[in-house]
């Protein structure tokens, strides 16, 4: 019966002679490159009320991408983006509709379209803590 120092024995020859008999080719992975651009940001700035815009004005985009929107708050209240697109207004939840945690930050990432103008709304009074809008442009190989 074999021991276990010859059964390890026997997998280390076994392997090197697989790796040995092998050859690998090379591969060249080629990743994409990204552009990252502030839209906005927010700090320590006061929401008076609920459905009340976060920016000063919306911010309408010049290219696809994706919208990342890292943001923390103050009281734990539901936090929304508003899309306009075609002159047609969406508003729709972050966290599933849930309420954030207060002072707990969050990052949401939104893929959208060129011509899209955006801001970002709550459910009740709060103060955000921060906000940055960036936008993510990726450009393939």
């Amino acid at each position: 019966m074999p021991t276990n120092k010859d059964l390890e024995r026997i997998i280390d020859e076994q392997v090197e002679i697989a790796i040995g008999a092998s050859t690998f080719p090379s591969i060249t992975v080629e990743t994409p490159d990204f552009n990252l651009t502030t839209l906005d940001t927010a700090f320590n700035s006061v929401v008076a009320g609920a459905n009340t815009d976060i920016l000063g004005a919306d911010v309408t985009l010049t290219a696809d991408g994706i919208v990342r929107v890292t943001v923390a708050e103050d009281t734990g209240v539901k936090f929304k983006i508003k899309v306009i697109r075609g002159g047609v207004t969406e508003k729709m939840y972050f966290n599933s509709a849930t309420a954030l945690t207060a002072d707990a930050l969050y990052v949401f990432d939104v893929p959208l379209r060129s011509g899209d103008a955006i801001n970002f709304q709550t459910d009740a009074a709060t103060t955000i803590s921060m906000m940055n809008v960036d936008m993510i442009i990726t450009m393939g190989p």
